[in-house]
């Protein structure tokens, strides 16, 4: 038989993120509305700057890797310039056709421009509410400013004020409406 602790399991999950002041990680704890705790980081800089230097197994996969677009691009130029009465001289008789040095690179061109002028902003505009919807007035954020100590020189003698949100009515009178009628 089994007990119950065996039957019962629970997962839980724990990410440490190392913050150097106890005021960062509440910053970032408010900001991303997660509960973090401040533990002192336990990587020093040192180590930090020889993760991020290469190594030497990154400078061989990127000379490689440049190596094998140079050779291919040179081979590519030699099918798509060299007659094909000389390229059969060297022994070679199978190689796609001539149609492909051109076709080819126009369609990775077309892909690109229909990805980026009508499949990315049609993904855009799916993605974004609609006009009636409320979430492109407020969202969970909405902090309202005081509109009572709003003035049009601003008070900078305190310092920058905090973000907060204008309601619409509030802006479109300030922008669109004119002061003397």
């Amino acid at each position: 038989m089994t007990s119950e602790k065996e039957k019962k399991t629970e997962f839980t999950a724990t990410i440490v993120i190392p913050f150097e002041t106890e005021q960062q990680a509440q910053i970032v704890s408010k900001s991303l509305n997660v509960d973090l705790k401040h533990e002192p980081s336990r990587l020093s800089s040192s180590m930090i700057a020889k993760e991020i230097s290469p190594n030497i197994g990154r400078c061989i996969y990127g000379f490689v890797l440049f190596l094998v677009s140079i050779v291919s691009l040179v081979i590519y130029y030699l099918w798509a310039f060299i007659p094909r009465y000389l390229i059969e001289m060297t022994g070679i008789t199978y190689f796609p056709s001539k149609y492909w040095a051109i076709s080819i690179p126009i369609f990775f061109l077309m892909f690109i421009l229909l990805f980026g002028f009508v499949l990315y902003p049609a993904i855009n505009l799916f993605l974004t509410p609609s006009l009636t919807n409320v979430s492109t007035i407020y969202d969970r954020y909405y902090c309202k400013a005081d509109l009572k100590s709003f003035n049009n020189n601003g008070d900078w003698n305190q310092g920058i004020p905090h973000i907060k949100d204008l309601p619409l009515d509030f802006v479109c009178q300030k922008l669109y409406l004119k002061k003397n009628f």
